[in-house]
């Protein structure tokens, strides 16, 4: 695993997050040329906003974590760019008397990593596979998609059988 720069490092301090008047730390994130790989059908990402709410007081804290942006991904069926709102969100435990009881492990330094976190906020926030065309029939270049009553419509017409269908006489 190639070493992560320091921009793609979030770290989280509940010590920080306390000293603000409203408890909140934002971030900013993006994703890496590996991460990018593992969403194939995001062609991008924009104004992604990463927020950190802190409750409770040490040694156990509260995070609610939320992420939110606009993703732009390609339509399963035809192709096409396709707008979507992000808005996903996440409440963790941070225990730092008892590590072991927290969500999240804290760094050699006491702070905690969100990249992980963020990564699969954004893997729930967006599907797999997604599509704004009803499917019905679609034939490109390179394959033929088709619904259930399509392919029985089709079936029907060409007679075809399927093995291990029941025939109706």
């Amino acid at each position: 695993m190639p070493k992560r720069s320091e921009k793609d490092i979030l770290l989280f301090s509940p010590e920080e997050a306390l000293s603000l008047p409203d408890r909140t730390m934002e971030f900013f994130p993006s994703l890496t040329e590996e991460e990018r790989r593992f969403f194939p059908n995001v062609q991008s990402l924009d104004s992604l906003l990463l927020t950190v709410r802190i409750l409770g007081q040490p040694p156990v804290y509260e995070a609610k974590l939320s992420l939110s942006g606009k993703a732009v991904l390609r339509d399963a069926h035809d192709g096409s760019s396709i707008p979507l709102d992000i808005d996903e969100e996440v409440d963790v435990v941070l225990d730092e008397s008892e590590p072991e009881n927290s969500d999240l492990l804290p760094e050699k330094d006491g702070r905690y990593d969100l990249r992980g976190t963020f990564l699969g906020l954004l893997h729930d926030a967006l599907p797999a596979s997604y599509s704004c065309v009803p499917l019905g029939y679609v034939e490109t270049e390179d394959y033929v998609l088709m619904d259930e009553d399509e392919y029985e419509k089709r079936r029907r017409k060409t007679n075809i059988r399927i093995v291990g269908e029941e025939v109706d006489d």
